[in-house]
């Protein structure tokens, strides 16, 4: 985040400032109570709503020569590529309100407001929150020579405080305490689990190792069986193609017996009629055998079809029992 323009009104001890930063660096100075301290402060309250000093309220924010009026912070920042404009002001009487905005083009167009909306905006934006904030940006005025001329141990305290490092401490006294805990209550464990290491738990493994090979072997002969299936069931689509020449056999039957039909009706002679007797007589003999052979066809793939769907529901009953072993 890089700060491009503050405007503030009646902040602390700042009347009116107008303040453009130009470049990615810059530096704020000035004679002590000049207000630099105000002007960091007010930036931080533009973006979270709040003082550094977290004992001052609100209204200890206010300019003292104006305390019936309301205080009033604008801050626009570039993130990235993006630029944000961020308004709040806070009156004794009438409270805060706060509203923020994002350019698009040649205007500014509203994202988010009301002072919590405008702050959980905001620290989603940056990826803190307000105290990570403070923390990590800000040195409170006055504790920067402190910090020069102290100890060593002194400056990890300080730290320790700038960065919120105390929480650590804290919580390594917590999780100190749960291992604690924790090895109390493996000591009853660890005795159960060597008490069930001693038992003799070989017999029911070599048990079970057992039935796993015997599930393992009658399932490879359901497998070799399926495959088996499997080979008559190309039988079966053999079948099926014999029919399929037999029906196309039979439709030319079938157009040969229409054309006896012509011959005999348009038979005038003795001969023609004799010839049409000798065809139908032949057509007889072959419609026969054709019939036969259909309905064995039929029969054997009826056969196949039964055997095939047995063989599946073996498959299956043997692959469960070995899900339910393993």
């Amino acid at each position: 985040m890089r700060p491009l323009y503050l405007r503030l009104e009646r902040f602390l001890g700042l009347e009116r400032v107008e303040l453009e930063f130009p470049s990615n660096l810059f530096v704020i100075v000035g004679p002590n109570g000049a207000g630099k301290s105000s002007l960091l402060e007010a930036m931080y309250f533009a973006l979270y709503g709040r003082g550094i000093r977290t004992e001052r309220g609100k209204k200890g924010l206010i300019h003292r020569g104006s305390p019936d009026k309301a205080l009033r912070v604008q801050l626009e920042f570039l993130l990235g590529e993006r630029k944000f404009r961020v308004t709040r002001e806070y009156s004794v009487k009438q409270g805060g309100t706060a509203y923020l905005e994002q350019r698009e083009g040649e205007r500014w167009k509203p994202v988010a407001s009301g002072e919590q909306g405008v702050t959980a905006y905001i620290e989603e934006l940056l990826g803190c929150d307000a105290l990570t904030f403070r923390s990590s940006v800000f040195l409170p005025q006055g504790e920067t020579l402190a910090f020069v001329e102290a100890s060593s141990a002194d400056r990890f305290r300080t730290l320790s405080s700038l960065f919120g490092l105390d929480i650590l401490d804290r919580m390594r006294e917590l999780v100190r305490d749960r291992v604690k805990v924790l090895e109390g209550e493996l000591g009853p464990l660890r005795e159960k689990l060597r008490l069930l290491e001693a038992e003799d738990l070989e017999g029911e493994a070599a048990r079970l190792r057992k039935e796993e090979a015997a599930l393992e072997r009658e399932l490879r002969l359901a497998e070799e069986e399926s495959r088996a299936r499997e080979g008559r069931l190309e039988g079966v689509k053999r079948l099926r193609e014999v029919l399929r020449e037999l029906r196309e056999r039979a439709e030319q039957i079938a157009s040969l017996e229409r054309r006896r039909i012509e011959l005999l009706r348009l038979a005038e002679e003795d001969e023609a009629i004799e010839l049409a007797h000798r065809i139908h007589e032949t057509l007889e003999a072959s419609w026969r055998s054709v019939a036969e052979l259909l309905a064995r066809v039929t029969r054997e793939e009826e056969k196949e079809k039964e055997l095939l769907r047995k063989t599946e529901e073996d498959l299956t009953e043997t692959k469960r029992a070995l899900t339910e072993l393993l």
